[in-house]
Formats: structure tokens, sequence, C-alpha cells
């Protein structure tokens, strides 16, 4: 078995999966699997008042939480790339809440192993930074398994941009990190 379709087969089971993005190491798993966004909450000793972002490979793997149609043009002046949007929830989707005061923060990354990852996955899934709430993103994979010894890690490359993504909010254009 390859170590692409091990990390999906993980985040099919409802536990928590490290993986290289833009510029940090992420840790996600299934945004339809409450038990997996609790244990991901715990890893990372997270508080319950903040969000997430999705991740995807392209933007239909949002159709479920965010209104592709009304927002297609300006999302699409950033992506695919290293660019997080905050976004209004489309109605009916605080399924798991996964967002704060109904938006939530989605990318889709060109990132090749992301891409591989959501693509074989079949959607998009739960992103944070790999690291424990109050501490800088681990940036290597050593640091990864030093932080998160029980955590599946799907190796790769991180994208190059030697931070977090930038992220801001789509309908002000308000930066909450540049």
């Amino acid at each position: 078995m390859s170590q692409l379709q091990e990390a999906v087969n993980t985040l099919r089971l409802g536990e928590c999966v490290a993986y290289p993005t833009e510029g940090v190491w992420g840790l996600g798993c299934d945004p339809y699997n409450s038990l997996a966004l609790l244990n991901l909450k715990k890893l990372k000793q997270r508080d319950d008042n903040k969000g997430y972002i999705l991740l995807a490979s392209s933007i239909d793997q949002l159709e479920g939480f965010i209104d592709i149609s009304a927002n297609r043009e300006r999302l699409m002046t950033k992506w695919p790339g290293p660019h997080t949007w905050i976004v209004k929830l489309k109605r009916g989707a605080k399924a798991l809440n996964l967002g704060i005061n109904n938006t939530i923060a989605v990318r889709v990354s060109n990132h090749q192993t992301i891409e591989m990852l959501c693509n074989l996955f079949g959607g998009a899934i739960i992103s944070t930074s790999a690291n424990l709430q109050g501490n800088k993103p681990a940036m290597t994979l050593q640091e990864v398994k030093e932080i998160f010894p029980e955590v599946f890690v799907l190796e790769g490359e991180l994208g190059g941009i030697a931070k977090s993504t930038p992220v801001q909010y789509l309908d002000t254009g308000v930066w909450v990190r540049r």
C-alpha cells in the first residue's frame, strides 16, 4: 500500500494525518467525522473557540460548505495557491462547528501532496498547523514526529513560502494574517 493510500485510509478511520503544506506542516482530519475533530482538538490542545481551515484540491470540494457561485470570481483571484479566505458558511453547513461567527476559512491548494491527498480522499479535509496551541508550527518532518508521535505522517516537501498562509476575509478584504 502506498503512503498516500495509507493516509487516506487513516482519514477514513477518523484519525488525524500530518502532511506538508505550502509553508508549514499541517494536521488534518475528515470534516464530517465529529470524533476525528475532537481528536484533532485534543492533539493540538486547542480551544473550542478557534475555527479550522477546510483544505481542498478544487473549489468544487468546498461546495457543501460555502456558496461557490456567489463567490467564485473573487476566490479564484488567489486560487489555487497559498491563500486562505474566510467566507460565510453556506446555510445548513454548520456541521461540526468548523467555523466561527457563521464563517469558515477555506483554501484551494496547488501543493502537490495536498492535491493528491484531497483527490484520493474524495474531498476537502479539516486542516490546521502541526503544533500545540500557542507554539510555532512544525517546519520539518522530524519536528512533526516529535510533537505528534502517534499521528500518521504523509511525507513530502513544504511548498517554500516559509510561514503559514495569508488569511483574509472575502467580503471585506480585511487581513487576519499577511
